[in-house]
């Protein structure tokens, strides 16, 4: 909503000032007394119309026909200052042409309004009527109030998107039309090539060959990756004969660690029955001996403490017997891998084809 609009050496108007109100605002006055020139002045800030200097007013111009003081109309909205000016700026030299957005320049190029200037004003021509236009609609005819009314209601749109899809719909048939005559002149055309049939055999066959050298290949490739394989598996398997050698202490281990768990039950035993003690004993008032009762507590952080020594053993030992299975399990894994290895191993080597010693080539 506009709140206010102030013109400045604007046709009759030297100075004026109009505030408006919210609904509808009426200015009323005599003939040339500036009411038309209130509504021009409004139209040249919206629409940047009309050009040249005829808007500005006669006192405000030299005898070479110049403006002198600069000329503008200044419209005040909900949110904004927006001023259409022409003239020197306060401080400046070159004459300026444009707008001033809430302090901000923006230049006007030719009758051009700038996009910011026409989304804060937010009219249409809907919107301003001149003085001398015959009453909105009422004078046009029936076709031109439909056609005014679908555009507001965005009916022409559905008009433009069928033109623009017969539109489409004829360039395909045309192209549809092309395509099937190239069509034809190329079936004529091939039955010219007859004699290609036989070269497109050949290329199959070549195809195929190449195909069968190809997997060859593959193989070859393959074969000499599984070779590296189980070179790699035989050292492997040599360094875990250092692992069979530690059976018999994994044996040990085990041992100590069934032990270790018959004194853990016990230490936890004779927990209990000292908890239990202690319990008894609070409801006994002056007649207990503390001397044995600090031997027995005594005893029992002695316990403790060899718990929590055999609790730790128990852990490293856990700790050994897993990574000793692991490694007993990795080296039946490469043992059962190399006796397939060996299987798959030709008798002949697959570069030179002389026969293989030992899985190793004489040549």
């Amino acid at each position: 909503m506009i709140k206010s609009l102030l013109l400045q050496h604007f046709q009759s108007h030297r100075k004026t000032s109009l505030q408006f109100v919210p609904g509808v605002n009426s200015i009323i006055g005599s003939s040339n007394s500036g009411k038309t020139a209130i509504l021009r002045a409004l139209y040249w800030a919206v629409y940047n119309r009309p050009g040249g200097i005829s808007y500005i007013s006669h006192w405000n111009r030299d005898n070479k026909d110049k403006p002198i003081k600069s000329t503008l109309v200044r419209v005040t909205n909900d949110n904004n200052v927006i001023e259409r000016r022409k003239g020197k700026l306060k401080g400046e030299e070159k004459e300026f042409n444009g707008y001033i957005v809430n302090e901000n320049i923006l230049e006007a190029i030719g009758q051009d309004v700038p996009d910011e200037v026409s989304r804060l004003f937010n009219l249409d021509s809907v919107n301003i009527q001149k003085q001398m236009d015959a009453p909105f609609l009422l004078s046009e005819s029936a076709g031109e109030v439909a056609r005014f009314f679908n555009s507001t209601i965005r009916l022409d749109l559905i008009d433009r998107i069928l033109s623009k899809a017969e539109s489409k719909r004829r360039e395909a048939n045309k192209e549809k039309i092309r395509l099937e005559n190239e069509n034809i002149e190329l079936t004529k055309e091939i039955l010219t090539f007859d004699w290609l049939e036989n070269a497109e055999l050949l290329a199959d066959r070549i195809e195929k060959i190449e195909n069968v050298v190809e997997e060859k290949g593959h193989i070859y490739w393959q074969l000499q990756a599984d070779i590296d394989d189980w070179v790699d598996m035989s050292k492997d398997i040599e360094n875990q004969e250092v692992i069979l050698s530690a059976v018999p202490i994994v044996n040990k281990i085990v041992l100590v660690q069934e032990l270790l768990e018959e004194k853990i039950d016990k230490c936890e035993r004779l927990q209990n029955l000292s908890e239990q003690w202690l319990e008894q004993n609070t409801i006994i008032e002056g007649t207990a001996d503390f001397s044995s009762i600090e031997k027995i507590i005594t005893s029992i952080d002695n316990l403790r403490k060899e718990l929590y020594e055999k609790v730790q053993l128990k852990e490293r030992l856990e700790e050994s017997i897993e990574s000793y299975n692991i490694s007993f399990m990795d080296k039946d894994r490469w043992t059962v891998s190399i006796i397939e290895y060996e299987k798959e191993f030709p008798a002949r080597c697959p570069i030179c084809n002389s026969q293989l010693k030992e899985d190793k080539c004489l040549n």
